[in-house]
């Protein structure tokens, strides 16, 4: 069973969610406090452009006041504006300014922005591609707990990027993320035990780990729990369970899980034989690019063709 592929990704979309609201006030008394100069006020009035809370979304007004609160030292601020920066929202796109912003945050030792300083250099975005600076963040993060942080590490070691691979320090990381409920992490540590990499192979434990991450709906974990119940690994072979996972992984449009959709009604695997809905999901597989179904819906069209 091939590794899900993943990669640290910069929350571009989601800052919104990352930080408890200060003022939970109406939006005048906000921007009463904010244009008094509060910096607190400011942070707030910020977040409320950018959510269109109290007021019409405006990105460029939450980078105004975001920048007010910044330069009195509002490490909230800071981190905002560097996320602007490197989503391109209310300003064009820049990653040098969002380092130079996530730069103050982390002076202060915020941890999302030591993640997303990490995230840079690990993606090489406005810097060179650095896998040690990237690892030299994310442990400054990780140590605070950032889960985040805690799960590239642990890529990190089991890649052999910016370290020495090490399945047990990766075990050990995306333990640490694990704990904190991260279906990244929790698909990872299934790879490892799946796998046998770092520790003895285990499929009950792996399937364990994915039914965590598939319960949180990720798709790589949703896939792997098919093959296992289509397997009979770590399980009894049950063909009707190993069909729900896939539809399940399906519908979140994964190529691998209709290719086996497609197996499974092309063979009459614990479904009626049907050539039909076979090519319906060979054809989805293969629109994505999978080499597997393209092959299978030729056989298909010949056969229909004879």
């Amino acid at each position: 069973m091939r590794r899900y592929p993943l990669a640290g990704l910069l929350f571009l979309l989601c800052f919104i969610v990352l930080t408890t609201s200060a003022f939970p006030q109406s939006f005048q008394k906000t921007r009463a406090l904010a244009v008094r100069g509060d910096p607190r006020a400011q942070y707030e009035l910020g977040l409320m452009y950018a959510e269109g809370r109290g007021v019409k979304q405006n990105y460029v007004q939450a980078r105004v006041w975001w920048e007010k609160a910044a330069a009195k030292g509002h490490t909230g601020g800071q981190y905002n504006l560097g996320l602007l920066y490197a989503g391109g929202k209310g300003v064009p796109q820049d990653y040098a300014q969002a380092q130079a912003w996530f730069d103050k945050a982390a002076a202060q030792n915020d941890p999302r922005a030591q993640y997303e300083l990490g995230v840079l250099y690990l993606e090489g975005k406005g810097v060179k591609q650095d896998y040690t600076q990237a690892k030299a963040w994310f442990e400054k993060a990780a140590a605070q707990g950032h889960a985040g942080a805690q799960y590239n590490l642990g890529l990190l070691y089991a890649g052999g990027k910016g370290v020495p691979q090490d399945y047990a320090q990766a075990q050990a990381w995306f333990e640490k993320a694990a704990a904190q409920n991260d279906p990244r992490a929790q698909y990872e540590l299934g790879v490892l035990y799946l796998e046998g990499k770092g520790v003895k192979q285990d499929y009950t434990q792996a399937k364990a780990w994915f039914d965590k991450a598939a319960a949180q709906g990720y798709v790589g974990a949703q896939y792997n729990l098919g093959l296992l119940y289509a397997g009979g690994q770590g399980v009894t072979q049950d063909y009707a369970q190993a069909q729900a996972w896939f539809e399940k992984a399906a519908a979140q449009n994964d190529p691998r899980a209709q290719y086996e959709l497609g197996v499974m009604y092309a063979k009459g695997k614990g479904v009626t034989q049907d050539y039909a809905q076979a090519q319906a999901w060979f054809e989805k597989a293969a629109a994505q690019g999978d080499v597997r179904a393209r092959y299978e819906l030729g056989i298909i069209l010949r056969g229909m063709k004879e």
